[in-house]
């Protein structure tokens, strides 16, 4: 198979009688995998785990314990399974003890060591204490306030999907903490439990576990792990037992995690062993974020195993054959057309070259910008944006950038995290466009602040706003509009500062968490001359625009996919890695005569912002925030006076 999927993982798993004794019977990759894991140390004195396979239990009932490590071994043999079929994982993503599961498959815990830590960690699930857990509607701020404020004793959990998360109350107060938690908010779940799934243990309980456990060695995942303890990708980063023993005590952020591999590009999920609640959570994040959802699961509460099984890989054989396919079709939505969807690289590229059969033109818009434009205006418009980005190019362009990203950084040296957004991004991206056009000092922090703000519909009339405010109104500014008229004019100015802030904003962030979360850091450190290469890899894979529409002759709209272009594996050799060594040719800023005509500007800020990264902060971490966008904390920062580096 050409494609590989997003291997999904879930805490919430369910066991019952002869659990993968079927598969056990009827496929031989998946009774070794089985046989190897109980024969493991951590298993070798609980008999009834692999008797549970082979059918030997009867009428017998294993412990709880024997249950949870069947599941547990049931889950690891069926990534066996799907490896012995071609299926490997391009990515992981797990939540609670599929973490445990996710890395395994990731390569970073070996069998041995996914098993032990499963044995060690468990009984945890199987104390007996009492809880109730309630599902609520709020996002994690709002829900950590809850518990803090709570008359009764209560724990935020985590969250499962947008405004969805979970709270956890002793089964002695469940009432109490009901009518609380209704008159704060939605209660959409109310379930008890016999274990505080996810609450905080003291130091002591902490450092038995790790006593219990020892040593695991810290490998780095072979591929990119979602993790929903952190909130976010995991990539070129070994995790130690620490991390391991406090998975279970701690709040996920499954929303966070699976916001981030959509924003990644995944959207062909694979889920691994029973996890039936996957779905729904999977399915909001992604609808939240106007992404389609192709989710196959290995397992299905009231089929067999076996047959589930083997529905999921006809399903995974025929994803894989219909990637020959060009077009793919989206359901209508209220107001929308039905739209058509070119995702392979060579049909995009073709449209995109194809103006006179793909026309940029929309019955649906009503602006005259540039964007929506075809030839004769279009070109006029363009004539006039190319004459207001050529102020600055090559060596002074690549230094105004320079500048401007290190005195934004500098500040920040001394904090414990930054905002990358707020410090970094958004204000380099103001600061170099404006200077372009002619906004300098005062006036430029004016007119910056007046048009900043969420993107949208309000972001048209507070640019325009922002324009009609200017006095006087710099050179190349005047000049624009002068040479298009008012109308025209104001609407291409107004395009340029979205365009050039937000897009901009958007490709600084993903560039930074690229840099802090794969192997490239230390390779850019050594050859630096490769920084143009590696902000070309990011833009490949988190092109400014996903996806471009236009209108062809004669056959409706049609969106063109550059996020599916750019990871063609048709085009791209092992498409989804960060490949310093790969030739430029993605389709990021388009093709042909809609070229975005700042992709230039663009690639200076985003090179400068790795320079400058690397100059000043040359070791720093991500960190999991729940409502910023991104932040870094330093581990190690150089100030630009001295070559000394302090810890």
């Amino acid at each position: 198979m050409t494609s590989r999927p997003l291997f999904a993982f879930s805490g919430a798993a369910w066991y019952r009688p002869a659990m993968g004794a079927a598969l056990y019977r009827a496929e031989p990759a998946f009774r070794d995998a089985v046989d190897r894991c109980c024969e493991t140390p951590a298993l070798r004195d609980l008999p009834d785990v692999a008797a549970s396979f082979r059918g030997e239990l009867g009428d017998r009932r294993p412990s709880k314990l024997d249950q949870l490590l069947a599941v547990g071994v049931l889950i690891v043999a069926q990534v066996d399974l799907w490896r012995a079929h071609g299926v490997t994982p391009g990515a992981v993503l797990g939540v609670s003890g599929g973490e445990l599961n996710a890395a395994y498959a990731a390569g970073m815990l070996d069998r041995d060591e996914t098993l032990r830590i499963a044995r060690t960690l468990l009984p945890i699930n199987i104390e007996r204490d009492p809880h109730c857990l309630f599902g609520i509607e709020a996002d994690s701020p709002e829900a950590k306030l809850m518990a803090r404020r709570a008359p009764c004793e209560m724990v935020f959990v985590g969250t499962v999907a947008p405004r969805s998360s979970m709270m956890l109350a002793p089964a002695g107060e469940r009432d109490e903490a009901r009518l609380y938690l209704e008159k704060a908010t939605r209660i959409t779940k109310e379930t008890a439990t016999p274990a505080a799934y996810h609450s905080p243990r003291g130091p002591s309980h902490r450092e038995q576990l790790a006593a219990a456990l020892g040593e695991v060695a810290a490998r780095v995942p072979e591929v990119p792990c979602y993790l929903a303890s952190e909130g976010g990708r995991t990539v070129g980063q070994a995790k130690d037992a620490r991390f391991w023993t406090a998975v279970s005590v701690r709040p996920f952020y499954l929303d966070e995690a699976t916001a981030a591999a959509v924003s990644d590009g995944w959207r062909q999920v694979l889920a691994v062993g029973p996890t039936d609640r996957l779905e729904p959570w999977l399915r909001a994040t992604f609808d939240a974020r106007g992404a389609r959802l192709d989710f196959v699961t290995s397992m299905r509460e009231g089929m067999s195993d076996l047959r589930a099984w083997r529905s999921a890989r006809r399903a995974m054989r025929w994803r894989s054959a219909r990637r020959a396919l060009t077009f793919r079709r989206r359901r209508p939505g209220p107001g929308h057309p039905d739209v058509r969807v070119l995702e392979s690289y060579d049909e995009v590229r073709t449209a995109l070259l194809s103006p006179e059969r793909f026309s940029s033109t929309l019955p649906a818009r009503l602006d005259r910008s540039m964007a929506s434009l075809d030839s004769p205006h279009h070109d006029q418009q363009r004539a006039v944006m190319r004459g207001l980005l050529s102020t600055a190019r090559g060596e002074r362009l690549d230094r105004l950038c320079e500048e401007a990203a290190r005195a934004l950084l500098r500040p920040h040296l001394a904090d414990s995290e930054i905002d990358v957004a707020d410090a970094l991004a958004t204000p380099l991206s103001e600061q170099v466009l404006g200077r372009l056009l002619g906004l300098d000092g005062t006036q430029l922090q004016r007119f910056a602040e007046a048009a900043r703000g969420p993107f949208g519909e309000g972001a048209r009339r507070r640019v325009l706003a922002a324009i009609d405010a200017l006095s006087p109104v710099p050179a190349p500014m005047r000049q624009a509009i002068d040479e298009l008229g008012t109308h025209e004019g104001r609407d291409l100015l107004r395009m340029l500062w979205i365009a050039g802030t937000d897009t901009v904003r958007r490709g600084v962030v993903s560039t930074v968490r690229t840099l802090g979360g794969n192997g490239c850091r230390v390779r850019l450190l050594d050859a630096p001359g490769l920084v143009d290469a590696f902000v070309d890899e990011v833009l490949r894979l988190n092109p400014p625009e996903p996806i471009l529409r236009r209108r062809e002759a004669g056959c409706g709209v049609v969106d063109l996919s550059l996020e599916s272009a750019n990871r063609d594996p048709g085009h791209f050799q092992n498409p989804l890695a960060t490949d310093l060594e790969r030739r430029p040719g993605h389709l990021a800023f388009g093709a042909g005569p809609h070229r975005c005509p700042g992709a230039t500007i663009a690639r200076a800020e985003l090179a400068a912002v790795v320079r400058v990264m690397l100059e000043l902060m040359p070791e720093f971490e991500l960190v999991h925030s729940p409502t910023a966008e991104l932040l870094v904390r330093p581990k190690a920062v150089r100030q630009p006076s001295s070559s000394a580096v302090a810890e």
